[in-house]
């Protein structure tokens, strides 16, 4: 596909094209678990609250207790936490699947984008930076903005969360739920992974998960769109 494409759109805008309409038919075929997901990350305050308030407490009538504030949780906001880990499953086949395009795509092979050779790794790039070469600063970009466009994309739904947070709290005048440091200290490792896995793999691939990440922020803000206008409309009909 990325080879049909790029006499057409050139092989940066092949890899983008590609990578919007594979996210596009995943969003479609997972839409029931995406907001799932998204809605699981919302009530994860919530969550760790009722988790705080049976800490230590490991009799079988405060783990039935227990287990029913999370499914009555889970019920307010129609959460149906296995299907959550359905958008999760199929990430993984999907980013090999690319992988796999880019390292054996013959356009990627024999073609460059905004110069670069896209199956040289940023790590190269830099190297060649530091060897007094200009064309190496393409890489370097490239490798910062795949890392701006990671981060947003993690961080969005933590900023929805909070400003839910908030809103909620202020509705009931309570102080907004905190997230849980132990999910921030997991984003950072996953965010220095990612950084770290972007030295290494071909520069096409870094265009990838820029381009990738640019579609998760988008889907998210949709997601949660949706999600509010569902609730508002409940709401409304109440």
């Amino acid at each position: 596909c990325i080879n049909f494409l790029t006499p057409y759109l050139g092989v940066g805008g092949a890899i983008a094209l590609v990578t919007v309409i594979v996210n596009g038919l995943l969003a479609v075929l997972t839409l029931k678990s995406t907001v799932s997901m998204q809605q699981m990350q919302l009530v994860q305050p919530e969550l760790e609250k009722i988790q705080r308030k049976y800490e230590g407490r490991n009799d079988d009538s405060s783990k039935m207790r227990q287990a029913n504030e999370m499914q009555a949780l889970y019920k307010k906001y129609e959460i149906n936490p296995a299907s959550s880990l359905l958008v999760t499953f199929l990430q993984f086949p999907v980013i090999m699947a690319m992988y796999m395009a880019v390292q054996r795509s013959y356009a990627v092979a024999t073609g460059s984008f905004l110069g670069m050779d896209l199956q040289a790794t940023p790590l190269a790039g830099m190297q060649s930076v530091l060897n007094g070469s200009a064309e190496g600063w393409m890489y370097v970009i490239l490798f910062v903005f795949m890392g701006v466009c990671q981060y947003f994309s993690m961080s969005i739904p933590q900023m929805i969360q909070k400003k839910k947070a908030a809103e909620q709290a202020e509705k009931h005048h309570t102080k907004p739920e905190k997230a849980s440091k132990a999910n921030m200290m997991m984003q950072y490792y996953m965010m220095a992974m990612i950084m770290v896995f972007g030295l290494m793999w071909p520069a096409a691939m870094s265009l990838y998960w820029a381009i990738n990440s640019i579609v998760t922020i988008v889907k998210t803000l949709l997601v949660q769109k949706y999600i509010d206008n569902r609730k508002a409309k409940k709401e409304g009909a109440r």
